[in-house]
């Protein structure tokens, strides 16, 4: 157990060495630049688009029979969607991690690769949009592997990231999700097993079952189950989570100021949680901060 630990921590190592932090700013702060700061011009837009879903609704109450292109979801279920995959446990122990390894200067970089992720998150969304393909049911397939095999004609590298990112989903994608719901389901209840007839059942194979049925239930019902029930559940998750947060900062609020400062100091002066060198601890903030932002907000 011991070597294979070693193993894979020396693969993340490598991983997550400087090319890989330095090409993830720099790509961007590129997209940022060449977009002229799209996500910082459009956010006014972005707002309107989202304050329109009461007159979506409206709309489609007024004239039930018109007919939508296929595949289309509206705005409001398009962000909603983007929004339940960025909010989870990676915005919570994600945080708690990178604070724990990387000390608070890993806060500084988990805020700029949001601000810059967000023009390689939009530069993603019109690659897939362009790219995508329209079955003839209705159902929309998109996303980085059709953009790399429609779009630069690269089909074993496209296979190559579906495989990985087939892989992915049974991990970082489902596991840690399911993992923090069974775990929070387990703590509440009194036991840790259920008898079922003659057997006994742990509260962790059916809290596990019962997501699998609910998730796989949407999964089929296409984009159209998953941007409906997303913009049911999301709005209520999203608020949730803000007013947590301000409440803390509130309670908190004549700390702001000084937990600011410390956080933009210690991203440069390298007081990582690890205690190790200077240029050792910036690193380490840096690559923390990188890794679970790009965890947290999925750019």
């Amino acid at each position: 157990m011991l070597v294979n630990a070693d193993i894979l921590y020396n693969i993340r190592d490598i991983v997550w060495g400087v090319p890989l932090l330095v090409a993830l700013l720099a790509v961007g702060l590129w997209q940022t630049i060449v977009l002229r700061g799209i996500q910082f011009r459009y956010l006014g837009h972005a707002l309107k688009l989202v304050l329109r879903h009461g007159k979506e609704l409206q709309e489609e109450k007024e004239q039930p029979n018109t007919k939508k292109v296929p595949g289309e979801i509206s705005s409001f279920q398009a962000l909603m969607t983007a929004l339940a995959g960025a909010i989870g446990a990676g915005n919570i122990t994600g945080i708690a991690t990178a604070v724990s390894v990387g000390g608070f200067g890993a806060l500084f970089w988990m805020i700029i690769i949001a601000l810059l992720g967000m023009a390689t998150a939009y530069s993603e969304a019109v690659l897939a949009v362009k790219y995508r393909v329209i079955n003839a049911d209705g159902h929309v397939a998109g996303g980085p592997m059709y953009t790399l095999a429609r779009g630069l004609n690269a089909k074993k590298l496209a296979l190559l990231f579906a495989f990985f990112g087939i892989l992915a989903s049974f991990t970082t994608g489902c596991m840690i999700q399911s993992n923090s719901v069974v775990d929070a389901v387990v703590t509440m209840l009194p036991m840790d097993i259920v008898s079922v007839g003659t057997s006994y059942v742990s509260v962790h194979v059916i809290v596990g079952l019962i997501i699998a049925i609910v998730v796989g239930g949407v999964l089929v019902g296409g984009i159209g189950a998953i941007g409906t029930v997303a913009g049911l559940l999301v709005p209520f998750m999203a608020i949730s989570y803000l007013l947590a947060g301000l409440i803390v900062i509130g309670c908190n609020i004549e700390n702001l100021f000084a937990a600011v400062k410390l956080i933009v100091h210690s991203a440069f002066t390298g007081q990582a949680a690890t205690g190790a060198f200077v240029g050792s601890s910036i690193m380490m903030a840096m690559r923390m901060g990188v890794s679970k932002g790009i965890f947290s907000n999925e750019a």
